[in-house]
């Protein structure tokens, strides 16, 4: 048993870039003191990728640009496709490259998306 306590089924539109874009959009308007300008890193972590031609991420960035979000052109972007583990790898991924070379300020994000089912 696994402890779900509900299944929500995409809409026909809806795949994991645009889930994904939309929960960053979400993130940015809740914390308006975020200095976008320090973002670094844009990583998704996931089970179904999109194509195989770019990551998930790359989607996610030109979605929010085109919607106004003002994300920093020169961002190391990329998606890390491994069954449930995709997301913690991306993670743990970003936040070691930001202690590694990152600047005061630095910062990532990460996030989790995927329509399997």
């Amino acid at each position: 048993m696994t402890g779900q306590k509900a299944i929500r089924f995409p809409e026909i539109w809806e795949d994991c870039a645009t889930l994904a874009a939309s929960a960053v959009r979400t993130l940015i308007e809740r914390n308006p003191r975020m200095d976008l300008r320090n973002v670094r890193h844009l990583a998704v972590g996931t089970e179904t990728g999109v194509d195989h031609s770019k990551p998930v991420s790359a989607y996610v960035q030109g979605m929010l640009q085109r919607a106004g979000i003002r994300l920093p052109d020169s961002l190391s972007s990329f998606q890390v496709q491994h069954a449930c583990a995709g997301g913690t790898m991306a993670l743990l991924s970003v936040a070691a490259m930001i202690a590694a070379g990152g600047r005061p300020g630095d910062s990532g994000i990460v996030v989790s998306s995927d329509i399997a089912r």
